[in-house]
């Protein structure tokens, strides 16, 4: 992913900004991307737009939003409110899997004034939906994501191929969500011969199309559609059909195989995490797969050592 675009957001950083907010917009910029809404959500039909629905019916309740917030006046002057977001899925009562290079950058904390929060709207600005996040973990092989570099496949932190990384985090929200987690698909799913033409739903917060100014024109808005596998790459890693399912926002976006019928959509199986993809949001569609029995062994692991074995056993695994 170009840094410009990462599926995660990052900092904007006008040309005219103190030496000290140029400064502490490097040490976030690799975490976050900073925008200023300016949509409202209600705006906006439910409606096709380019190759995503826009889904306000609130079909997938389990995928959510992780979003940043500013919430004080602060020595960098970065402006109060929402400054950045990426994508994920509910998949436990407190648990929310996204992509590692997303939390990567905040396992080793956050400036106060930060804080995070998860959504599960369809509409991610309404506040009145969001969950504090209470702590972090990111998958043991990533590489080193240091604030002031982050760790971005983007920026040369690792190729988004390399089976030796697997790019996945976990983000543990401070109470219930209150809302059915999905399922992880069962290990090899993505291999199985069915996987590479019956087609698979992506969805997730991010914008649609790419712009120069996603401050003036991120809408807020989960949105859905639906693409083929293109190929397992290795144990690790599998791409997707192009153009790509994913733009600027959708990193952590989970990938849903479309097997059971259109009535039990909420026992659709997670086979696949957002990872990256072009700039133009068009010509690179990579993602980590959640189908093998050593990510479901690191959820469980992570789980237990944050919230206790009796969490463990609410997760959609098999």
């Amino acid at each position: 992913m170009n840094s410009r675009f990462s599926r995660m957001t990052l900092l904007n950083v006008r040309p005219e900004c103190t030496s000290d907010l140029s400064r502490f917009g490097e040490i976030l910029k690799t975490s976050f991307v900073f925008f200023t809404v300016l949509l409202s959500a209600a705006s906006l039909p439910a409606q096709t737009r380019r190759n995503y629905t826009v889904d306000l019916e609130n079909l997938n309740p389990a995928v959510g939003s992780l979003i940043v917030v500013v919430t004080e006046a602060n020595p960098a002057g970065i402006p109060v409110g929402i400054r950045g977001f990426a994508s994920g899925a509910l998949i436990g009562d407190r648990v929310f899997l996204t992509c590692g290079h997303c939390v990567g950058p905040g396992l080793h904390g956050l400036p106060p004034f930060v804080k995070l929060y998860v959504t599960f709207s369809p509409t991610a600005l309404d506040q009145s939906s969001w969950i504090p996040v209470s702590s972090l973990a990111g998958h043991p092989t990533l590489p080193p994501c240091p604030i002031f570099v982050g760790c971005d496949p983007t920026g040369g932190a690792f190729q988004a191929v390399d089976p030796a990384v697997t790019d996945l985090g976990l983000v543990f929200l401070s109470r219930s969500a209150g809302i059915k987690p999905a399922p992880l698909a069962v290990p090899g799913s993505l291999q199985e011969p069915q996987s590479s033409f019956i087609p698979s739903t992506t969805i997730g917060y991010g914008h649609e199309f790419p712009v120069d100014n996603f401050v003036a024109v991120w809408d807020g808005l989960r949105k859905f559609r639906t693409s083929r596998l293109d190929k397992v790459l290795n144990a690790v890693w599998a791409s997707w059909e192009l153009p790509s399912s994913v733009c600027g926002g959708d990193s952590g976006s989970p990938t849903f195989l479309n097997n059971p019928p259109e009535a039990l959509l909420d026992r659709r199986p997670i086979a696949a995490i957002a990872s990256d993809g072009g700039i133009d949001c068009l010509s690179k569609d990579i993602r980590v797969r959640v189908d093998t029995f050593a990510v479901h062994q690191w959820i469980k692991d992570a789980v237990r050592q944050q919230l206790g074995p009796q969490a463990v056993l609410q997760l959609g695994i098999q």
